[in-house]
């Protein structure tokens, strides 16, 4: 488990692109992107960044993240346990996925599954979570 680095991982800053490419074509995607700590460095390159990480042990980092009286708010594409995922990443999460932002001392106090008027099939999830006050 360990505690956050809050630099990133020196074996993917040395694999750092050399050529200058044009901005638009400039786009990068982090997977398994832990608290940020990666994706921040490429974005701070000038990438249009992605990242995702949905490991039971990013999520309970990032529950470890959350302030006593603060609040997590995760707003994520939608689809049901079993539901087949045919879009490339990021992929949108199950009720379970979603459930599992409840770690250690966070609580949901909220969770709605919206749907998107001018995208009838796309549905997204918007969960906020909550940590005592100590």
């Amino acid at each position: 488990m360990g505690s956050r680095r809050a630099q990133p991982a020196s074996g993917r800053v040395d694999a750092q692109p050399r050529r200058r490419r044009r901005r638009a074509a400039r786009r990068a995607l982090v997977v398994g992107s832990g608290l940020g700590d990666d994706a921040e460095h490429v974005a701070s390159l000038g990438f249009d960044t992605l990242a995702f990480d949905v490991s039971p042990t990013a999520i309970a980092n990032i529950a470890r993240t959350v302030a006593p009286g603060g609040t997590l708010l995760v707003i994520s594409g939608a689809r049901e346990e079993g539901e087949p995922v045919d879009d490339p990443p990021p992929w949108p999460l199950t009720p379970a996925e979603i459930d599992a932002f409840a770690a250690g001392a966070l609580r949901m106090v909220g969770l709605e599954k919206r749907h998107n008027p001018d995208f009838p099939r796309a549905r997204f999830w918007r969960a906020e979570y909550g940590r005592p006050a100590v």
